[in-house]
């Protein structure tokens, strides 16, 4: 009977030996996913750039890289809680403040952040001036801060938008490349202009803690990527 018992143990064995094998080549066979969430749609031109970048890197370390457009409130949210890998682009009032996100040198662009309104829009002075300001927008929040401005936050700069031609509010505050390129996806009858703020600050890939090892390399792969496509480091004219 114990000479049964220890045939039916090896046996058992066996298969989970065999599984084991099994699972270990197909690890080897679908390389581990990484997952970045980007404020930007996917029709963005600089989202196409970056997705493009990160792809190539990423699958040369041997990882599968995808990448994918959440509002600017839950992307954060989604990187803090470690369902996502990584954010396309954030500024240092963000990752300064994260226990979780990294930045990624050099910067995808410098941001700059313009207020979008009417050519008959109130003066900022004007103590009744509406403002406008995408929830999720940490270097938003620290202009307006800086400036002595109270706005009201929405969901998406489309909406923003909206409201503006509308005259329902007077500004939108939003970086210049995001809130142009939603202009043009509107096609408002209204005319919308930008009048800049004078605030820009760099706007820089930021990873999960977990990926801290391997920020070296994603660095030195990302800036060697650029030069060859772009020939220089920051993307789209270093502007956004």
């Amino acid at each position: 009977m114990a000479y049964k018992g220890m045939k039916v143990s090896a046996a058992v064995l066996s298969v989970a030996l065999a599984l084991l094998l099994s699972a270990a080549a197909g690890a080897q066979d679908n390389p581990k996913v990484v997952h970045f969430g980007c404020g930007m749609k996917d029709s963005n031109r600089v989202f196409q750039e970056i997705d493009k970048a990160l792809s190539a890197v990423f699958t040369a370390m041997g990882y599968e890289f995808h990448m994918t457009h959440f509002p600017r409130i839950r992307v954060e949210a989604e990187l803090e809680s470690g369902r996502l890998d990584g954010i396309c682009g954030k500024t240092r009032h963000y990752f300064e403040n994260s226990d979780v996100a990294l930045p990624l040198s050099p910067p995808v662009s410098m941001g700059h952040l313009v207020l979008f309104g009417r050519d008959d829009s109130k003066g900022l002075s004007e103590p009744d001036v509406r403002l406008l300001y995408v929830r999720g927008s940490s270097s938003v929040r620290a202009y307006l801060d800086q400036a002595k401005l109270t706005a009201e936050p929405i969901t998406t700069i489309y909406q923003g938008l909206k409201m503006v031609a509308a005259k329902r509010v007077d500004y939108l505050i939003e970086f210049a490349g995001p809130g142009r390129n939603a202009i043009n996806e509107l096609g408002l009858e209204v005319q919308i202009t930008s009048f800049a703020s004078g605030y820009q600050l760099p706007v820089m890939m930021v990873v999960h803690k977990r990926y801290r090892h391997l920020i070296p390399e994603i660095e030195q792969r990302y800036s060697d990527y650029m030069m060859t496509h772009h020939g220089r480091e920051i993307l789209i004219g270093g502007s956004l």
